[in-house]
């Protein structure tokens, strides 16, 4: 019996799934850039594949703006986080968020980004 070959090899595998994670990554320094005029490309920066630390890597300009570590995952392994998000947007009108919980783990709260980002925006223009 001859063995098929798998249809993507481990190489092209990884090689997409870095492909997904940069572009994520580059989206969320472009909408953090778009939500806070005042920084500049050097401030916000995607960090390399593979690197320590956070997912994007913030001057100190940008962590007085916008005070969070990102961690960004494009996955396909979240199905049941979108489906309760998918769940909250259901409900009606209002923004949708989802607040998660696993057993032994702290909740998590759950809401698209450019909310986040105008939410994070707005509280820093009321506290001017």
């Amino acid at each position: 019996m001859e063995r098929r070959e798998h249809s993507m090899t481990w190489k092209k595998k990884w090689d997409y799934a870095f492909y997904k994670g940069t572009k994520l990554q580059k989206q969320i320094v472009k909408d953090i850039l778009n939500h806070f005029p005042e920084l500049d490309v050097s401030d916000v920066v995607s960090a390399p594949e593979c690197a320590n630390g956070a997912d994007i890597q913030l001057s100190d300009k940008a962590k007085e703006l916008f005070p969070y570590q990102i961690e960004a995952k494009n996955q396909n392994r979240m199905k049941e986080v979108y489906k309760v998000f998918k769940q909250a947007i259901s409900h009606g009108d209002d923004t949708p968020v989802a607040i998660i919980k696993r057993d032994d783990e702290e909740a998590l709260l759950i809401m698209k980004p450019e909310i986040f980002y105008k939410l994070v925006a707005n509280q820093r223009k009321e506290n001017k």
